[in-house]
């Protein structure tokens, strides 16, 4: 395992793919799917035999989420037919009991996967609870992004519920998959894979207005299902932060659909939604920034906001001055370097533009004062200050 992770991280596929087939070798059981899928990743890199080392993942180790990523990767390639495959497979070997007899294992697959989700089934599906498996809540989450991969790829799937009153649109069954999965690990991957879902419809669709307006109210409320993870800061037990990946994943999603003034718009209104998402406000400030003409006023908005809620991030805070140098306010600027040293005093990188700021536009009365401090701090700042200035 250590040597797997040592030649991933130095990008050695072949010799990653060889030690994890190594690891395989000795490990037949189900926990092996993770380096199943990491094997997979690396063919892909690689761009190599890809579906054979699913065809091989499958057979030694054939569990809900093998068959999930197969399929997925299938459909990726647009082989949709193939993914339906790959799924169906995937239900019959992992659904249905492995002594379950013949009656049952020649039931119309979509159905199966019904029963394993406590889904309406017709009335005359006669399988005894013994002839399926039971399953894990993660098996489950799997399940359902099976049935929305399925809902994808196959267009006529509601014509295979004959007898069932239950809408197997996409749209349905994601909603229907975000409902049951709501507060798990799952949801987010189902929400990841809806709203990709709707992306491909607004490029492909007549009615890409429609469309488009239909994603905006997607992404709108998966950000507001969705809460922010609180976590504690490293070697801290009192100080946290706020992770906002998911978030950010999503937001990238929408606005690279978007003109930059649209996205100055949403970005506008998302900063003062998620007044802690420190990533979100550096990018709206940015983009503020790269306008022509330059957005100014609303990049100090984006960084004003932000900046009160967490003084802690240096990059915000390098932004922020030289915006104010850029529009000739010096005192503001020398204002800002006061605050962030206060709020993060150990940041050589901003001590050493601050005696360079000083150097700039006010002469040496200060250089010794900073000097002072940052030793006083234990903070390096010599690689700036040369010796004819202490």
């Amino acid at each position: 395992q250590n040597m797997l992770a040592l030649t991933c991280s130095k990008r050695q596929w072949s010799k990653a793919r060889r030690s994890a087939e190594l690891i395989l070798k000795g490990d037949k059981t189900n926990g092996c799917s993770p380096l199943w899928l990491t094997v997979a990743e690396i063919a892909q890199l690689e761009s190599s035999d890809v579906r054979q080392v699913f065809t091989d993942a499958v057979a030694a180790c054939p569990t809900i989420s093998l068959y999930y990523h197969a399929a997925k990767w299938e459909k990726d390639q647009d082989c949709k037919d193939a993914a339906v495959c790959r799924l169906i497979d995937g239900v019959l070997n992992c659904c249905v009991a492995q002594d379950a007899d013949q009656a049952t294992r020649d039931k119309e697959p979509i159905l199966l996967l019904h029963a394993a989700l406590d889904l309406t089934v017709p009335f005359d599906f006669d399988v005894e609870p013994a002839q399926m498996r039971s399953f894990t809540d993660e098996d489950k989450g799997f399940l359902w992004l099976i049935y929305s991969l399925w809902s994808v790829c196959d267009d006529e799937l509601s014509h295979r519920l004959s007898g069932v009153e239950f809408d197997a649109s996409s749209q349905a069954v994601f909603e229907a998959a975000l409902h049951s999965l709501h507060g798990t690990p799952h949801e987010k991957i189902i929400w990841i894979e809806y709203l990709s879902h709707y992306c491909n419809k607004v490029e492909k669709s007549d009615e890409a207005s429609n469309s488009f307006r239909m994603l905006s109210v997607l992404v709108f409320r998966c950000l507001a299902a969705i809460s922010p993870q609180r976590k504690a800061a490293a070697g801290s037990s009192v100080d946290h932060w706020w992770d906002y990946r998911f978030h950010n994943q999503v937001i990238d999603m929408y606005v690279s659909r978007l003109t930059p003034i649209d996205s100055l718009a949403v970005f506008d209104r998302l900063v003062s939604s998620f007044p802690h998402n420190t990533t979100l406000a550096l990018r709206a400030a940015q983009l503020a920034l790269h306008q022509q003409p330059r957005c100014i006023d609303q990049a100090r908005q984006f960084l004003a906001s932000v900046l009160a809620e967490c003084p802690m991030c240096l990059s915000l805070w390098k932004i922020a001055v030289q915006v104010e140098l850029f529009l000739g306010n010096v005192k503001e600027a020398r204002w800002m370097y006061h605050e962030a040293t206060q709020a993060l005093p150990f940041a050589a990188d901003l001590w050493r533009d601050f005696l360079l700021f000083e150097l700039t536009h006010r002469g040496h009365p200060m250089l010794t004062s900073i000097d002072k401090t940052c030793r006083h701090l234990g903070v390096s700042i010599k690689s700036v200050l040369a010796p004819r200035f202490l």
